[in-house]
């Protein structure tokens, strides 16, 4: 499937949403989907969209006037209201809108409102609705049903204004509201919306309402206006939120408080009553908030305290800062607990009008910040002698709070200076360099945060103009505090002695350079090794396509297969062990034997270098002085094929075309099911000097310094680690080479002789497993999470073969909600990809392990990743996972472990 059908696959999934795609300038319908086609009236592709409303330009309810913001549209034709909105996109490459069309509510119809639709429209709307107006901007009447909460309803049609006057807004409405409500949803208010095309499309108003048992109900009503047809129609939605507006106070009120607060009052400071769940001496004698405020000046520490507290704590003080918007007020004082010891506490009063009363209530409250004082002092004094100042920047509510312990810095001034208002004329005042327009950048909050986007924190240097004429040297450096890109730290210290020091300096510097050096040179060895061990298995792999292109025999093509699968194998271990090259520097890699024939091995080698082989015009020949081919042994087959390719590779690399490249194998003891075999490579190369033989053959990035070197440039990795390897497997490694004639490796290893019997049923196990896989796993439910559609469709089948049903997810977030929708029980395992969009399998597994359900708990997870190190098989067992299977996943291993899991 190539890119374009899987977007247009994705589009069409959407079942719910509306999806056009149009031209940028000329506005031509290139593409809908099929829920939009269930909309469309007529065809719309290769014309204008808005050609099909029978307009001659853009419709005035286009969302395209404005991008940034939704569109309702009603559509009489199909009983609903529609949001519209869209985006900038490229669709094959040309600028195109993707406009997006959802469905927001279901309308009424609107000329007979026939009993039927009224009970589809009652059931269907929430319960909270109590209203629904339609108002016809044309002739200014009104079709409008009213709710009971007994289910009945009244049906209305008449002019808006009599509708406004005599059942909207009557006298039971309270008057202050009764006149807001007229003007927002006056008729002469909606004329003015109507004509604006790219005005408002929705306007809503809280109202009281008189009760008939006394009780005040809190009514909101919102207007929708719908500019998609003549004349235009407003849609006016009414809802009881008497119980939404009480809740709304109480967590205004609420939901402030914090869980460290020593005391807490609820206060209303217009009736001047208060109400408090904390025990605190002597407060049974307080009756009013007067009181308490007195008790708490009474209980304040030191006469200047005293008398902040006094400002503070006063009623009528509040209420005036309240009127003048200032909502939130706060005050720090130091609290007597018990005559001997007083408590630093910060106190908060945070005010709210109550909308039914129209009191001012609030909360006051009290935190401990004894530890706050005795940090801010600390630091006071930490850095009094080493830094100018500290600085925590709030990047959000643009605030900064300052520390310093120079005399010649004040907190006050700094905070000032610092400010996002100021600071730029403060560094232009100081800076004491050149270009000052560069430095003013460099010092800008944007261009900090773009350095703090790529290391953990920045350093700048400046020179400043002190107020006595001299030149000092400034360091500042910035960070996240706590990692929280919030708030950025600041400290700038004096740094004139050290850069007086250049040869100091200096010396920083050709570290610092000797260091990105070497960093160089290990990425440039890294890549240059993985160069190496993969060009030559992925030459075999090239070369078997191009013979496979040309072949007609299904038998030649099958063995070509399977000898690129083995290649592909060969290479997906060295591209793990090459990203991994610790295990193999300190020893850390571990052999994995398996059974293999031995003839296949050979024949798996030769395939891997024919092309290069024939490329150069060599000869590569195999001379078996006695081994038996057809025998089966135990190794580890893709370090032995590693081995050897090394050796063969070097050979063909450094012998002039028309040479000989020779393989002899030589059994030299049999005993105990042990073969003691000597393998010898011969080539008619260059050969190499005796000193280099002796001395540095096998050491890492070696290389003769001969008049060949510039032509026959390698990394001279090759031998090193075929040394490590043969030595891993208790074997040796010798050579024998003279300068212009050739080179002899002689590979000594033990290979362990498996019984034929024994080896063919292993060999058959990948067989057995599938048969078995088959019947045990026949009708299960597997639920497949995989971001990458080809991945997905080779898992897919592989499932399929042994009769799985297959729930595609197309990342951990679409599995998770296939998981929560299915029946209890019904998924019987789950295979999780790790890396995907939206949410990845490590999060998705631990989702659904927390889940309020049974299966939950005990369903398999089964991870099925390329991401195959210790600490990601960690990652996933800590997220609950069961097993992990590294990719490309084997058959038999899938369906061994899905069969051991779900029986």
């Amino acid at each position: 499937m190539n890119k374009d059908n899987e977007i247009i696959t994705f589009l069409e999934s959407f079942q719910h949403t509306g999806i056009y795609i149009v031209d940028r300038e000329t506005l031509k319908v290139y593409y809908e989907n099929g829920t939009a086609r269930k909309y469309t009236i007529v065809d719309r592709i290769g014309q204008p969209c808005y050609q099909v409303h029978g307009n001659t330009s853009m419709c005035a309810s286009c969302p395209l006037r404005n991008k940034d913001r939704k569109t309702f549209v009603n559509r009489e034709d199909h009983h609903m209201i529609f949001s519209v909105s869209a985006k900038e996109t490229m669709w094959k490459g040309i600028p195109t809108y993707t406009i997006i069309v959802e469905k927001e509510r279901d309308l009424p119809k609107r000329k007979s409102l026939p009993e039927a639709s009224l009970e589809r429209m009652n059931r269907a709307l929430h319960s909270s609705v109590i209203s629904y107006v339609d108002v016809n901007m044309g002739t200014g009447m009104c079709q409008a049903i009213h709710f009971s909460r007994d289910g009945n309803h009244k049906i209305y049609n008449m002019l808006y204004d009599e509708y406004m006057r005599t059942i909207c807004f009557n006298e039971k409405v309270f008057p202050e509201d009764r006149s807001k409500g007229e003007k927002v949803l006056g008729i002469e208010n909606f004329q003015k919306l109507s004509k604006d095309s790219e005005g408002e499309n929705e306007i809503s108003i809280r109202y009281r309402v008189h009760g008939e048992k006394g009780q005040i109900h809190v009514l909101k009503c919102t207007a929708y206006v719908l500019r998609d047809e003549l004349p235009h129609h407003i849609s006016i939605i009414g809802k009881e939120v008497s119980q939404e507006e009480k809740r709304r106070v109480q967590l205004s009120l609420y939901n402030k408080l914090m869980s460290s607060a020593v005391t807490t009052y609820q206060l209303n400071l217009t009736q001047n009553t208060f109400q408090t769940s904390s025990v605190v001496n002597h407060l049974d004698e307080c009756k009013s908030v007067d009181d308490l405020y007195h008790f708490i000046v009474e209980h304040t520490v030191g006469d200047e305290e005293k008398e902040k507290a006094k400002r503070f704590l006063n009623r009528q003080y509040q209420l005036k800062m309240f009127e003048k918007n200032q909502s939130i007020l706060r005050v720090r004082l130091p609290i007597d607990m018990n005559h001997e010891i007083f408590m630093w506490l910060d106190i908060t009063c945070n005010m709210v009008c109550n909308p039914i009363s129209k009191d001012v209530e609030g909360i006051l409250y009290s935190e401990a910040v004894d530890q706050d004082v005795i940090s801010e002092n600390m630091i006071y004094q930490m850095i009094e002698n080493d830094y100018d100042y500290l600085a925590v920047f709030d990047l959000i509510n643009h605030t900064n709070t300052v520390y310093t312990g120079n005399s010649k810095y004040s907190k006050e001034e700094m905070e000032r200076n610092l400010s996002q208002k100021n600071r730029e004329t403060y560094f232009r005042k100081i800076y004491a360099g050149e270009d000052i327009d560069t430095f003013i950048y460099h010092n800008s909050i944007s261009y900090i945060r773009k350095q703090l986007s790529e290391k953990e924190k920045f350093d700048n240097y400046y020179p400043i103009r002190e107020e006595d004429g001299t030149i000092s040297y400034k360091k500042e450096t910035f960070s996240y505090l706590n990692g929280n890109w919030r708030f950025l730290l600041l400290s700038r210290t004096d740094n004139t002695d050290t850069l007086l020091n250049q040869d100091e300096l200096n010396l920083m510097l050709a570290k610092a350079l000797e260091s990105a050096r070497k960093a160089t040179e290990e990425r440039r060895e890294l890549f240059t090794r993985m160069s190496h061990d993969l060009r030559t298995p992925m030459n075999g792999i090239l070369g078997m396509i191009a013979l496979s292109k040309k072949e007609k025999n299904f038998h030649v093509i099958q063995e070509n297969i399977n000898q690129m699968e083995k290649s592909g194998e060969y290479m997906l271990r060295m591209i793990n062990d090459t990203l991994d090259m610790k295990r193999i520097e300190t020893g850390q890699l571990v052999l994995k034997p398996v059974v293999t024939k031995c003839s296949m091995f050979i024949e798996a080698i030769e395939a891997m270098i024919r092309t290069g082989i024939e490329e150069k015009n060599l000869t590569f020949q195999v001379v078996n002085k006695n081994i038996n081919l057809d025998r089966y042994a135990r190794v580890d087959a893709v370090r032995m094929k590693q081995i050897f390719i090394n050796i063969i590779s070097n050979a063909m690399k450094y012998t002039p075309e028309g040479g000989v490249i020779e393989l002899s194998m030589e059994c030299l003891k049999h005993e105990n099911r042990v073969d003691y075999d000597l393998f010898q490579i011969s080539d008619t190369g260059i050969g190499m000097s005796r000193e280099f033989q002796r001395t540095k053959v096998f050491l890492p990035y070696a290389q003769e310094n001969n008049y060949l070197t510039g032509k026959y440039a390698g990394p001279g990795l090759g031998l090193a680690i075929t040394k490590s390897l043969v030595e891993l497997m208790g074997g040796r490694i010798e050579v024998e080479s003279k300068l212009g004639e050739g080179s002899t490796f002689k590979i000594y290893l033990d290979i362990q002789i498996v019984d034929t019997e024994e080896a063919k049923a292993l060999l058959n196990k990948d067989k057995d497993a599938a048969e078995k896989a088959g019947i045990l796993l026949r009708g299960k439910r597997i639920l497949l999470c995989e971001d990458h559609p080809l991945n997905a469709q080779i898992s897919e089948n592989l499932l399929k073969k042994v009769g799985c049903q297959v729930i595609w997810a197309k990342d951990g977030k679409e599995g998770v909600k296939c998981f929560e929708q299915s029946e209890k029980y019904g998924i019987d395992a789950v295979l999780m990809d790790i890396q995907m969009p939206q949410m990845d399998g490590i999060m998705a597994a631990t989702v659904i392990r927390n889940l309020l359900r049974e299966d939950a708990k005990t369903v398999p997870i089964i991870a099925m990743t390329a991401n195959a190190f210790e600490e990601d098989r960690e990652a996933t067992k800590k997220a609950g996972m069961n097993a992990h299977l590294a990719k490309p996943v084997k058959p038999a291993v899938l369906y061994e472990t899905l069969m051991n899991f779900i029986s």
